[in-house]
């Protein structure tokens, strides 16, 4: 199962509901809070996504990846909504 929000406090993704995922995914944030509720609980060593030397403004499609082995920053294709429509 895949989930997507842009609000992803307990107002957006109910804890019960998000805490279950085992891979999670997460973008620039706009601070430290906000941003650890997005992945769950990251190390102080691991890449933080509010850190704009981890994922600078003009890194579309840039994200923190936290699952199962280490936390990783992979660089995914930024599409717009008509390409991934081509897709589908």
């Amino acid at each position: 199962m895949v989930y997507g929000s842009r609000k992803i406090d307990s107002t957006g993704i109910p804890t019960a509901f998000r805490n279950p995922f085992e891979l999670r995914l997460s973008g620039a944030m706009p601070s430290p809070t906000v941003t650890r509720i997005a992945p769950g609980e990251l190390c102080e060593y691991d890449p933080q996504p509010y850190d704009s030397n981890v994922i600078p403004a003009s890194s579309d499609g840039r994200f923190i990846a936290k699952g199962q082995g280490p936390t990783t920053l992979p660089q995914v294709a930024n599409l717009t909504e008509a390409q991934i429509r081509k897709v589908i």
